[in-house]
């Protein structure tokens, strides 16, 4: 989600999790998966969700690899090797994206106007609200409702914390429209709501 080499940042596991466990609708059968990178979004999603089928989309052939090697022998697991912004329509019931970051605003274009229903997840710099240019645009998708990633998340080898603040912006999604989802150390019980992935409502700010 953020510029740089080829504009791939592998979603860390704990924050792929969180998302899909704060997710309180009724269970997917079809997920898309685009910009899918090596799979960690996918690999949440059949955590939560074993008997649902996923398809991964990535413009990166060996990208794509990758994530078929993660899923060999899973025949619930497909995946796709093409530009998810070209020809390509998916009527999924429930898509889950982390975007690359110079793609964002078309990504979420796309999976809004494809499939206006159903529920939609995408991971983005919570600055993604400040543009200007963005301002209208808003107005075509919808308002998103946020989910707050506490810590930051890391996207480098160094697991050191991104200098940016990231949220899930998620549309036709339960809850209230402002969450922040913690990230759950080792035998530590979950804060906020009981269930909800570590969530903390708008309703317990201090």
């Amino acid at each position: 989600v953020r510029p740089g080499a080829r504009d791939f940042y592998e979603t860390p596991m704990w924050a792929a999790q969180a998302i899909v466990n704060d997710y309180q609708g009724a269970a997917p059968h079809l997920i898309l998966d685009p910009g899918c990178g090596t799979g960690n979004l996918t690999a949440a999603c059949l955590e939560r969700w074993p008997e649902a089928l996923v398809l991964g989309v990535d413009s990166d052939h060996d990208r794509v690899g990758q994530y078929k090697m993660r899923f060999e022998g899973n025949q619930q697991v497909s995946a796709v090797a093409t530009n998810y912004l070209g020809n390509i329509h998916v009527f999924n019931d429930f898509a889950i994206c982390n975007p690359p970051f110079s793609l964002a605003q078309e990504f979420v274009s796309k999976l809004r106007a494809d499939c206006p229903e159903a529920p939609v997840a995408v991971l983005l710099r919570l600055a993604f609200l400040e543009s200007k240019k963005r301002l209208r645009w808003w107005g075509t998708v919808g308002t998103p409702r946020l989910r707050v990633l506490i810590p930051r998340p890391s996207f480098n080898l160094r697991g050191t914390s991104d200098s940016a603040a990231y949220a899930w912006f998620c549309w036709n999604w339960p809850g209230p429209p402002l969450a922040w989802l913690a990230r759950q150390e080792a035998g530590t019980p979950p804060p906020g709501v009981p269930g909800a992935g570590g969530q903390l409502g708008a309703a317990e700010r201090p």
